[in-house]
């Protein structure tokens, strides 16, 4: 009984420590027209540990970075025809 019952309290102390907060980046990309912008290259980079995550943009012009760690981004963006921001 007192294994089971430690064994119980490892799986609840694990659990609990996986449950960090994380947040997200998502947005859309368009032109200066105002006509999306399919495969731009996006990056997103943690201002603090110099952490860098890439992803293109889909049809739509949409992008998403789930599971981010907190902290300040920068979100640097590029296609060709279009100025980088």
């Amino acid at each position: 009984m007192r294994s089971s019952l430690l064994a119980i309290a490892l799986c609840l102390a694990s659990g609990a420590a996986l449950a960090q907060t994380s947040g997200s980046i998502a947005g859309e990309v368009k032109d200066q027209s105002g006509a999306v912008a399919p495969n731009a290259s996006v990056t997103v980079t943690n201002a603090n540990t110099n952490v860098a995550r890439s992803t293109v943009t889909n049809g739509a012009g949409i992008y998403s970075f789930p599971d981010l760690t907190p902290g300040i981004y920068q979100v640097r963006v590029a296609a060709p025809g279009l100025q980088r921001s």
